[in-house]
């Protein structure tokens, strides 16, 4: 449903921004495949003229986190430098509290301390 409502501000001339794709990713922490339309929006963003910032990433990597897909939180993570982001504290604690998740996940916490 959000991301119809893009496509039809994005058809009558109005551009989403950060804030809008944010929201649409915390929208998605508690759906069932959430994780994987969450990715979709972050690759659909340049489409709307829209580049992903830090919290905006960070916001997709709760996603996958709360999702219990943690490698995904961290491909999400380990992606940021190819994006000109830098990781920051959020960027850390949430794919941290993702590996806390999953049964082998605590070798790659370790790894990012």
């Amino acid at each position: 449903k959000a991301f119809s409502l893009v496509e039809d501000m994005t058809a009558n001339g109005v551009a989403p921004d950060a804030v809008l794709c944010i929201a649409l990713l915390h929208g998605e922490e508690e759906e069932v495949g959430g994780w994987q339309r969450a990715l979709s929006l972050v690759q659909q963003m340049p489409t709307w003229r829209v580049q992903p910032n830090v919290k905006v990433m960070n916001a997709a990597i709760g996603v996958a986190a709360n999702s219990q897909h943690w490698s995904h939180a961290l491909s999400i993570l380990y992606s940021l430098p190819e994006k000109s982001l830098r990781p920051d504290i959020y960027s850390f604690n949430a794919s941290i509290s993702a590996c806390g998740q999953g049964q082998s996940g605590w070798l790659q916490a370790l790894q990012l301390l």
